[in-house]
């Protein structure tokens, strides 16, 4: 999730969460990690003083793409598949890249 262009995060509370703190949670809780976990987590690396709004602005930040537009969510899924198509050719593994073909035929029929 977190790249160079990142999303904007959103503020809580009075103060403004370090932009890093809060993609760490969020790749936290994309580890399947549970939120007592992540919270753990966080209050060792960044304090428990910063924990409420670390996490609260994590949250936000999963909530701000609840709703994404489906043709932004096409166009990712043809880029990473061919991007996973071009991985499997390079890597010789051509049952798979087959597969990965059938699945770009089947997202252009949509």
């Amino acid at each position: 999730m977190p790249t160079k262009n990142r999303d904007k995060l959103p503020a809580t509370g009075p103060t403004i969460c370090n932009p890093e703190a809060v993609h760490q949670a969020v790749n936290w809780l994309l580890t399947g990690a549970t939120d007592r976990d992540v919270k753990d987590a966080v209050e060792t690396k960044y304090g428990p003083d910063k924990t409420q709004d670390i996490m609260a602005a994590a949250y936000a930040f999963c909530r701000q793409h609840a709703h994404p537009d489906p043709d932004t969510v096409r166009g990712w899924g043809f880029l990473a598949l061919r991007e996973l198509y071009r991985r499997q050719l390079e890597t010789g593994d051509f049952a798979s890249a087959l597969r990965t073909i059938r699945e770009l035929i089947a997202l252009a029929d949509n």
